[in-house]
Parts: structure tokens; sequence; C-alpha cells
């Protein structure tokens, strides 16, 4: 599912519908690198926000184009229905209402200013947000009890509403499907190959869709709620899933957690699974980017820093045995590599275009992962996917070739070394070459929630994470890349 563009606000304020905000600074800069949003803190305008809407109905995120505002004490915030900030006096919550004043597009800052419950609109640590619900619930139990009798004219009404409810399941089930998309053949072919060097995402392919039907073979975790933002497949046929609360579950098929962690709130892949030093066995090796340091599950105090950089996602690479951790800092960031002991080995870093002055790589390096080829395949939240060979020189970079925009998160490679880029955007799973030449689209279900998290084992079986859900696929595509097929694991 696009973005949702929320209509009615003043021109030039381009408001977007989201389900979840940001916790932490880095997640924060990675909203607001991915909104086009300044992050520098150079500039006292064009801030990214997540705030309720003034109607209390959903979170709305967005640029702002006014000055910060200083927060008076005992306030949180929302945007009002033209389009300008408002003040929400939050003195007569049970706990969290901040007791100091904090500069307006900090509030993500502020836990009670972002725990909402819309359907009852209202802030969970307001007075009677929660009994407001159960005594709603009572009422209509009372007035079903008291009056069991129904008007033959509402016996009608009802089954009117049961028709259309069953024809609007048909039609859901007809169009929530999985469409493979590829290249039309019979298209120029100038139009359909991207510049590996600099693809700017003005080509727009011909596409032709060919549809497999999916049935409902989804994962709903029990405990790993909100959105799946990055997913890696166990040996042992359970899934490792990580959540934008903060919560890492292994959990198995059914959705049951076996184990979780706490790691930090983030959209980013900040776990990598391991086995290192011919020790028996998966671990987990995780980043924190607000205490900046890598952890391991078992190893309880051996923590390595980072320093002044705050890590937002590593990779390990059993071909060479190194960790890939991602680090940024200020407007920078950079690639270092790790030896199993937790040396440094290198940084990827800065590279020199057409013999001008040096230039970062990297802008928010969010998601790593190895390639057939010994390449590194970067999702950076800078609207782009990044490619260097294990020589660590920049190879290429793809933004994309879809007319809704692309924000890259989750980034996975088959065993042909294509590469495949979950895009938030437009719902879609794109697919492009070792050299960067757009190849094809997987279309998934339009009703699927911000799609972030993907993974793809060497048997083929695919993950995708989305809000509250984990989609279980079936890639396959033969030897010359020509088509690709998805089917859901249950149609095997």
């Amino acid at each position: 599912m696009s973005r949702s563009r929320v209509p009615g606000y003043r021109e030039g304020l381009k408001v977007y519908q989201t389900f979840t905000c940001p916790r932490t600074d880095s997640a924060w800069t990675s909203a607001s690198l991915r909104m086009n949003c300044n992050v520098g803190g150079e500039q006292s305008n064009n801030h990214y926000y997540c705030i309720p809407n003034a109607e209390r109905t959903h979170f709305v995120e967005f640029c702002y184009d006014r000055p910060s505002m200083k927060t008076e004490i005992g306030n949180c915030w929302e945007l009002g229905g033209m389009g300008y900030l408002n003040q929400v006096d939050c003195t007569n919550f049970v706990k969290g209402c901040p007791d100091y004043t904090y500069l307006s597009e900090r509030v993500y800052k502020i836990p009670a200013c972002l725990d909402f419950n819309f359907s009852e609109q209202c802030f969970n640590e307001e007075p009677g947000c929660t009994v407001l619900k159960n005594s709603t619930n009572a009422l209509v139990t009372n007035q079903t009890n008291a009056d069991t009798s129904l008007h033959p004219g509402l016996v009608a009404l009802i089954a009117c509403v049961l028709t259309a409810l069953i024809l609007l399941i048909v039609v859901f089930w007809t169009k929530s499907r999985l469409q493979i998309c590829r290249v039309d053949i019979d298209s120029d072919p100038n139009e359909l190959l991207l510049n590996p060097k600099e693809n700017t995402g003005n080509t727009n392919p011909t596409l032709k869709s060919q549809s497999v039907n999916v049935s409902e073979r989804d994962i709903k975790p029990v405990d790993v709620k909100g959105h799946i933002s990055h997913l890696y497949l166990s040996k042992t046929g359970n899934i490792w899933a990580s959540n934008d609360r903060g919560k890492v579950g292994f959990i198995d098929p059914s959705g049951d957690d076996k184990r979780s962690i706490e790691t930090c709130s983030t959209y980013s892949g900040h776990f990598t699974i391991a086995t290192v030093d011919d020790e028996e066995g998966e671990h987990i090796y995780w980043v924190h980017n607000e205490k900046k340091v890598v952890k391991r599950d078992d190893k309880i105090g051996n923590e390595t820093l980072t320093g002044k950089w705050a890590p937002i996602s590593i990779f390990f690479s059993a071909e060479d045995k190194l960790f890939h951790v991602g680090i940024v800092k200020d407007n920078d960031a950079k690639i270092t590599r790790y030896y199993t002991n937790w040396t440094e080995k290198d940084d990827i870093h800065r590279y020199r275009a057409e013999e001008k002055e040096s230039k970062n790589i990297f802008r928010y390096p969010a998601y790593l992962v190895k390639n057939t080829n010994g390449d590194l395949c970067v999702s950076d939240n800078n609207k782009r996917v990044i490619v260097v060979n294990k020589n660590n020189e920049f190879l290429f970079k793809y933004k994309g070739s879809y007319q809704n925009g692309f924000t890259p998160y989750g980034i996975s490679t088959d065993r042909w070394g294509c590469i495949l880029i979950v895009d938030s955007s437009s719902s879609c799973i794109h697919i492009i070459n070792q050299e960067g030449d757009f190849q094809r689209y997987i279309k998934m279900s339009e009703h699927m929630r911000e799609p972030r998290g993907l993974c793809i084992d060497k048997s083929g079986k695919c993950l995708v994470g989305s809000y509250g859900t984990i989609s279980v696929y079936n890639y396959t595509s033969d030897d010359t890349q020509t088509t690709t097929t998805a089917t859901t694991e249950s149609e095997k």
C-alpha cells in the first residue's frame, strides 16, 4: 500500500497518514531523511513531525514549513485542521506529561504524547481512556440484553449489510493477491535499463503483470507488535523478527514467541545472526544506537563500543568472517568492518567522483547484505540503494524506477545474485541485477500496511514484514532471470 496523503491541509504542506511514529533519535533521523526533512539543525524549519491529527483518528507525518516552537510545560502536540501545530494540554495525564519545556519537533521523546487509543480517540494516559472503552462495551451489552426483539425493517437492514459484507470479502479476496511484474519484452530496451552509475529513477518502464493467487499464509506474531522491520530465517525453521518498538523475537511458524530480547526502537536491520569461531548454534548480535554499543545475546557486559558514532545496522558475512556495522554521527555515515574478535579492520566511508573532492558514500546505511559476488549492498534511508565491491569501492546507486517514489527498507539477494529491495512507497519489491539494472517488480497486495522487513534463504523461502504481519512466500527465478514467480508456502 502506498503512503496515503491526507487532503484538506493548507497549500504547501504535504501530510501523510502513518500507523506508528519514531521514538528514538535514530528512528527520527531515519524518518526525516525518508521525508526529505531537515536533520542538520542548521535550519529552524522543515523539521520532521509525527503526531496525532486534530480529529484524533490517526497519526500524521510531515515536514513542517514553519519554525520550531517552544512547548509550554504540560503540553503535547497535534496537527490542527488547517495544517498548523496545536499544543494539547496533558496536565490531567495519569503519568508521562512533560513538566519541562522542549522544542516542538522533539515531541517524539515524550512517550505519553504518542501513546494513543484511536478507537476511543484519547491518549492512553488520559483518565478514563480505558474505562471509557469498557463502559461503552457494557452499554452495548446492556442494550442488547434489554431489547431482544427486532423490528422487521431492522432485520431487512441487517440482511442487506451482511450481503454487502460478503460481496466486499469476495472483492477483497480477489484483489488480495501477489502480482508478479516483469518488463514488457516489446518495450524499447533503452527505456528499460537504468544507468547503473547514477540511477535517477526518472525512467518509468512499461510493466506486464502476471497475477498469482495468494492464500492467507500470514504469521501474526503474538508478542512482536507494530512494524516488523527486520527478519532473519533461522536454520531451525523459526524466525527472528524485530519491530519498531525495541523488541527482537524468536518466533515459531505459528507466531508464538519462543524467546525475546529488548534492544532499541528503530527502523533498520539492527541485528544479525552469526556462528563464529567454530561455535555451535546461532547467536544474535545487535546494535543499540542510543547506548552506542554492539551486543551479543549470551555475553552480558561484553559490549563493543562505537565511540561518538551511533550504530544503526549490522550484518555478519560468513564467507569472509567479518561483521559490517553501519554507523552515523551528525551528517556523516560509514560502515566499519570488524573481525570476529571485534578489532576493527577498516571503514567504508568516502569515494572520489570524477576527480572531484571525495564525498560520503552513505547517508544513513539502514540495511546491509552481501551478494553472491562479494559486493556489499546497502539500503540507505536517503531513498537509494548503494553497492560497493569487495575492495570497498563504490559501484553504483539505485534510486528506484517507480512513479510513486522510492522508500527502500529491507534488502536481500537471491542465489543468482539479483538484489531485492522492499519499497514501502509502492508496496513493491524491486529487483535489480549486480550491475544495478532494473529487472522487474514483485507487486504485493495493496492492502499490505507499509512493508519493511525482507529476507530470502537459499531454498527460496521469502519473508516480508509489514505492520503486525509476516507474509511467507516461495520465491523462484530461472537461470536466465527472465521470469519471477512467488507463491505462498501453502501452495507448494
